[in-house]
Order: structure tokens, then C-alpha cells, then sequence
């Protein structure tokens, strides 16, 4: 396999280009991504070690993920022990956010590591006294909110001191803390350096792109009373970064989902709504995983028009890819890199393939178990407006005849909030039906 290096050969084109044809042409380098790897439609099989597979399945763990180096668990009992992030005040911006990142177990055959594609929408702070905010991008589930302060020079790049502190995790346990730095990465020393040039955003038609070729990475900084200077050891990374104004993909369609979360004891029915940009044969989406609210995923297909086929294989969260997935019997499961979503004229809506569920897949660096921490089935996207909450019950033959809203409490709220609670349906057969909304 050639892997890695054709990723990043392909990459390299990605950024070259304007956002809006950079996001066009993101279907073609997937493509030719998944032919580098060796990754079928069937599964990823040869890029997932041996040792986390079953004959080709993978079986489902609970809890949520751990990133990095970090006990995730620890990350979350010392919150408040962490540096608060004073949110920069200035024009925000929206963008959206695409580069390319490894995800912890994803190797090639000789152990080089596989970066795989993420997108996300990032808001950017333009201050009034010339200076640019922009959030921390890396680790961002361990770590929380964190700012990197740049500067415009006079071409209208933005320039970024190396080394910016962008969170401080602390462990009471121990009684140790550590900063976390943002640099370019040093790829000529031993265990990856943080490089002492600035980091420059290049400015070109309304977006900002990481110089081809560039590493930027998140380093963990352990200083010692008995060591001169501080250890440096690189957490993640990320390459072929590029941020485009969301506004060039125009308006997007704000669709109503429902789907069943399985991961619990039994099947959990849920609601929400996402929103998809349309270009052409590519749509990007806000995330279907509630779990991964931050993420967003590529459809390939005309949307509006035909069928279209959810791209598995990005990045959904810190060590976890979106994944598709099969039962193979046993609580067992087999990985699929695309999920076709079938096209209903009538009302425009797509129901998930027959068989598939959509969840994530993360291999916890500590101790290589690896496994979905969330999944999702029964999946069927409306575009908002034409149907209601009440659609579901009446899809399956029965009379919705009242709707009721409660929040977690068991209060009754009289309207749907923003936020998650409880919608119960009551039918005209006497029956009623209770699921929970994320809005």
C-alpha cells in the first residue's frame, strides 16, 4: 500500500485550490484515497490492526473516548481544575474548517500512521485592534475551548507566535499539570520537536491554508525541577489545513432525522435536525452522531435529486472515525466505508439502507482496546417543514392525535427547547410513543 504518501500527495491538490472548487474536488481525492489505502466499500479491514479484529468484525464498547495520552475520564474530573478560556471579543466569522488528522491504531503494514480527512465549522475573531483569534482545533473533547492570537501582516496572512499555550490539564491525583502547545511540527529531531518559525495562514480567496507540506501539532510540555529545559512529547497533529468562508457553499437545507440509538440496553428512538451544503455531486453535512456534535460528513450524490452514499471514513472526533456498520451476528459487527441513503421523490426525504447503522469506530491509545462508543439505526432524514415530530409514528400506519413536550426532569414544557428532552406521541389507537430530541 501506498498509503500515507498518497494521502498527502492528494492533499496537496485539496489546498492548491479556491474553497468552494477545494470542496468540489474532495470527492475525487476520497476516491483516490480509498484505492491508496486498499479500503473497499466492504470495510476497512486492512487499515484496522489484526489484534482489534474478530474475522473481520468489530464488537461495541461503552463509555466515551480517550484522546491522545489523555484518560479522557481524568480530562473531565479535573474541568474546573483547567485554565478557563476568556472567549476574545471582536467580529466573529464562520468557517469551515478541513484538514487532514491520524486517528490512534490506524497504521499501515510497516506502522506509518493514516490521516484521514475532518471537517468541522470553526468561528474565527477578528478583534478591532488588528488581531485574529482562532480556536484550538486539536484534542478538543479532552481539552476544552482554547485560543491561538495572530496577527495580519501585509498580504493579508495571518501570523501565529509559535508555542501559544492553548489549554493546561491538570491531575489532582498526582498533583502534576501540563501545558499544551500549538507549533509546526519538526520532523528532523528525534520524537518531533516543536519548530521555532511562525505559523502562517495563507490568505487566498476568502480562505486561509496551511502551507503544503506543513505539520502543525499539539505538543505536551512536562517540565521537571532536576531538567534544565522542558520535555516535548508531540500528542497529535494535523496537516493540509485550510479554512474557507461557509458562506461560498451558500444556503443549506436544514433536515429533520430520526434513527434508533442501539448502544444502549435496547433500542432508543431519537430526533434531531441537521443541515447539508450542496455542491454539485458532493454535500457536506452537520454530524448524524449526537455523540459527535462538532463533526460533519460528506454524501456523495446529487442531493435533492437521487440516492446518495454517507462517506464513512472521516474523522468524527479525537481518535474516533465516523463508521458504517453491518451485523454479523454475535453483538459482532463488520466495518463498511460508505452507507447509502435511498431518495424518496414524493417528499424529498432518504431513509438509511436496510442492514447499515452509522456510528463511530476509536482504538483507545492506552491500552489498544478498540470497539464504537455510538450507534445509530433506522436513520430516515425529511427536509424541515414538511413533516413533523408526529411523522414518525404516522409513517408506521398510526394516527398521531396529540403531541406532548417534556424536559429531562419529566416536566412538562408545553413547547419544544432548544437543548435535549422528551416528545411523546399519543396515537389514535390508544398507544403512545416516547423518544428523545436533541434540537
Amino acid at each position: 500500500m501506498q498509503g500515507y504518501s498518497t494521502v498527502k500527495a492528494f492533499s496537496a491538490v485539496f489546498v492548491s485550490l479556491k474553497f468552494n472548487v477545494l470542496m468540489k474536488k474532495l470527492l475525487l481525492t476520497t476516491a483516490f484515497v480509498l484505492l491508496a489505502l486498499g479500503a473497499s466499500p466492504q470495510g476497512l479491514k486492512s487499515l484496522i490492526p489484526a489484534s482489534v479484529l474478530a474475522g473481520e468484525t468489530v464488537t461495541g464498547l461503552k463509555g466515551g473516548h480517550n484522546v491522545g495520552n489523555l484518560d479522557l475520564g481524568k480530562a473531565r474530573k479535573s474541568a474546573a481544575a483547567r485554565a478557563a478560556a476568556k472567549a476574545p471579543e471582536g467580529e466573529r466569522r464562520m468557517f469551515m474548517l478541513v484538514d487532514y488528522e491520524p486517528v490512534s491504531g490506524f497504521t499501515e503494514e510497516d506502522g506509518a500512521e493514516i490521516a484521514f480527512p475532518r471537517i468541522r465549522k470553526q468561528e474565527l475573531v477578528f478583534a478591532d485592534d488588528g488581531k485574529v483569534y482562532i480556536p484550538n482545533m486539536m484534542l478538543t473533547s479532552a481539552l476544552g475551548e482554547g485560543w491561538l492570537e495572530g496577527v495580519f501582516d501585509g498580504d493579508g496572512n495571518i501570523v501565529i507566535e509559535p508555542g501559544q499555550t492553548v489549554a493546561t490539564y491538570s491531575d489532582p491525583e498526582l498533583g502534576m499539570s501540563n501545558d499544551f502547545i500549538l507549533s509546526t511540527v519538526d520532523y528532523s529531531t528525534d520524537g518531533y520537536q516543536p519548530g521555532n518559525e511562525p505559523i502562517t495562514l495563507y490568505f487566498e480567496d476568502d480562505g486561509y491554508y496551511l502551507p503544503e507540506g506543513q505539520f502543525l501539532g499539539l505538543f505536551r510540555v512536562d517540565e521537571y525541577p532536576f531538567l534544565p529545559m522542558p520535555i516535548y512529547t508531540l500528542q497529535t497533529y494535523c496537516s493540509d489545513l485550510a479554512y474557507g468562508d461557509v458562506s461560498a457553499l451558500g444556503e443549506p437545507v436544514e433536515y429533520d432525522y430520526t434513527c434508533d440509538e442501539l448502544t444502549g440496553e435496547a433500542a432508543t428512538g431519537l430526533t434531531g435536525t441537521v443541515e447539508m451544503y450542496s455542491e454539485e455531486d458532493m454535500n457536506i453535512s452537520t454530524s448524524l452522531l449526537p455523540a459527535c456534535p462538532d463533526a460533519m460528513m460528506m454524501f456523495i450524490g446529487y442531493a435533492g435529486k437521487e440516492d446518495i452514499m454517507a462517506y464513512c471514513t472521516t474523522v468524527a472526533d479525537d481518535d474516533a472515525l465516523f463508521m458504517g456498520y453491518t451485523a454479523v451476528g454475535g453483538g459482532a459487527y463488520q466495518t463498511a466505508s460508505f452507507i447509502n441513503f435511498f431518495y424518496n421523490g414524493a417528499d424529498g426525504s432518504y431513509d438509511c439502507e436496510d442492514g447499515f447503522t452509522l456510528g463511530d469506530f476509536f482504538i483507545n491509545p492506552l491500552n489498544g482496546t478498540s470497539g464504537f462508543s455510538c450507534m445509530y439505526g433506522n436513520m430516515s432524514l425529511v427536509p424541515s417543514g414538511t413533516a413533523g415530530v408526529g411523522s414518525v409514528g404516522a409513517a408506521g400506519g398510526r394516527s398521531v392525535v396529540a403531541t406532548e413536550y417534556y424536559d429531562l426532569s419529566g416536566r412538562r414544557t408545553g413547547k419544544a427547547a432548544k437543548g435535549v428532552g422528551i416528545v411523546v406521541e399519543k396515537y389514535a389507537d390508544g398507544t403512545s410513543r416516547a423518544v428523545k430530541v436533541v434540537r
